[in-house]
């Protein structure tokens, strides 16, 4: 066996270092590798989350205002519906007496002419017998005719005004006028539910 004899000093004799063993080195290195590469994209991930929740909150925003807007719309087409059904039944029964007077001036004859006229409103259900067709007011008028003809002629007239049912006359009788022979006449006719001007009425099915 040959031994190792040492000629230089001890204290010149430097002690030798231990080697780290290189795989270990290698393994932790590539393991912190993996372990930052994991971590920027947990990060990138958590960035990409955030901003998509940033978004959806920012649509959530925006669709309650829509809705807050919708419901504030709603509630004043409700008032405006309630307005016009206030207005539709103060006013349901309105007459427009220019419309009356001008579809009678376009059926009188020419050989009748009117002294009078004068018409009234009956009250809601008033007088009304069961199953009879409703009237709501009457005309009546007063005027005169060459002979019995013409007020029959303009009793028949009257008949054709969509707003006038049951014609009929209460006096056809000759009387002297400026010398000549004529007929006084008084007549008569219902307003019927075509009478109503309805301008206020909502169109069925209507908005």
């Amino acid at each position: 066996m040959i031994r190792r004899i040492e000629l230089l000093p001890p204290e010149l004799v430097r002690p030798r270092r231990r080697r780290l063993p290189l795989v270990p080195v290698v393994a932790w290195v590539a393991f912190a590798l993996v372990f930052l590469g994991a971590w920027a994209l947990v990060q990138a991930r958590t960035g990409a989350v955030r901003g998509e929740v940033g978004r959806v909150k920012a649509r959530n925003q925006a669709l309650q205002a829509q809705v807050a807007a919708l419901q504030a719309f709603g509630q004043m087409q409700a008032r405006v519906a309630e307005q016009e059904r206030l207005l539709a039944e103060a006013m349901g029964s309105e007459v427009l007496w220019s419309v009356i007077l001008r579809n009678v001036s376009l059926v009188i004859p020419a050989d009748v002419w009117l002294t009078s006229l004068s018409g009234q409103l009956q009250a809601e259900g008033g007088g009304q017998q069961p199953g009879a067709a409703r009237r709501v007011g009457s005309v009546q008028f007063s005027g005169y005719a060459f002979d019995h003809l013409g007020v029959a002629g303009w009793l028949i007239r009257l008949g054709e005004v969509k707003e006038f049912t049951n014609a009929y006359f209460s006096l056809s009788q000759k009387t002297e006028l400026s010398g000549r022979t004529v007929v006084r006449f008084s007549s008569s006719v219902d307003l019927s539910q075509e009478a109503y001007s309805r301008r206020y009425q909502r169109p069925q099915g209507g908005r």
